[in-house]
Parts: structure tokens; sequence; C-alpha cells
């Protein structure tokens, strides 16, 4: 059986972390706009890490948008940077009960220094 989770986990270049953030987000923008198939993701944020976020802007089933995402994070991978990864913004709580309750789930990152 095969284990990845020992195995180093891919840096973004220096390039990549010195861009600016609008730069950054330009060159996401331009892989997006390069395939139909990524017409459902927009870019919510990206960081110099190399994390990037996304939102879905139409409802896709489990399978679609697994494959989208992942196939995106290919593109991006071959023609940005290696290092980078996709990650969906979470959603907000639907949940009605647990609304009236008044429990909020927040979910935020701030970025730290590398």
């Amino acid at each position: 059986m095969n284990s990845f989770a020992d195995s180093e986990t891919l840096a973004v270049g220096d390039h990549w972390r010195s861009f600016s953030n609008e730069h950054r987000l330009a060159l996401l923008r331009q892989v997006l706009l390069s395939d139909e198939r990524f017409s459902a993701v927009s870019i919510s944020r990206a960081f110099a890490d190399g994390t990037v976020y996304v939102n879905l802007e139409k409802p896709l089933s489990p399978k679609e948008r697994g494959t989208v995402l992942l196939d995106f994070e290919a593109a991006l991978k071959e023609r940005v940077d290696i290092g980078l990864t996709v990650w969906c913004e979470p959603l907000g709580d639907k949940s009605t009960l647990r609304n009236l309750r008044g429990i909020e789930i927040r979910t935020e990152r701030v970025e730290g220094p590398r």
C-alpha cells in the first residue's frame, strides 16, 4: 500500500512568492479563461504560500465538482507553478436549527510569515 502522508509537499517557487497579489490573481484568471470546463469556478484569494481559494458559481454534483477542481489544480500546476494547491471556500452553515441557537462557525485564514 502506498502512503503519501510522509511525502514531501511541493513548494511554490520564489517567482510566485515575489508576485504581487494582483499579479497572482491575474495569472490564475488566465488559466480559468483558457478552458470552458472551469466556467463554474471563480478565484477568491491566492496566497504567497501557494494556497488558492476558489468559489463555485453554480451547483455541481460531487462527481463534477471533484473533477473540475482537480483538473483546475492540474492546469495551475502545469501553467503557473507546481506548488499551487486549490481549496474550495467553505459555504456558510445552512442549518436553520444551528442558526436559531446562535452558533456561528468561522473559517478564516491568516497568512503568516514563511
